[in-house]
């Protein structure tokens, strides 16, 4: 799924559970992670300007974690995993989310927010 030049709102888990990619470019980007997503990959590029969010529209805060991650497998873990405790349990990443780049390269290309189910947002540390 791609977004264009402005604010965009990307909605996943609709479809079958898989793996997803995301592209949200310029502008302030909202992917929403809904129930059975599946596994998403988030790409996101725009400026130092941009605030982006990935929102977990039915995990509470306390039941998601972040984790360094090696999703080009290259040696480098300068992207970020996002999983639940729903994924821990079933073994399965249906709700998760990878971000490319999330502790490398142009900090322009971060996500800074995460929000849980009671539509609370997080700053991210990093």
């Amino acid at each position: 799924m791609k977004g264009g030049g402005g604010n965009d709102t990307l909605v996943f888990g609709d479809g079958p559970m898989d793996t997803d990619w995301a592209y949200g470019g310029f502008g302030n980007d909202s992917y929403i992670i809904t129930p059975s997503s599946g596994t998403v990959i988030v790409r996101d590029e725009g400026s130092t300007y941009d605030t982006d969010l990935i929102h977990f529209t039915s995990v509470a805060i306390h039941d998601i974690h972040a984790v360094p991650y090696d999703a080009e497998n290259d040696g480098v873990f300068d992207d970020m995993l996002f999983y639940t405790d729903q994924d821990l349990a079933d073994g399965a990443l249906d709700t998760a989310v990878i971000v490319i780049g999330q502790f490398g390269g142009d900090p322009a290309n971060r996500i800074e927010y995460v929000a849980d189910s009671a539509n609370q947002a997080y700053t991210l540390p990093f």
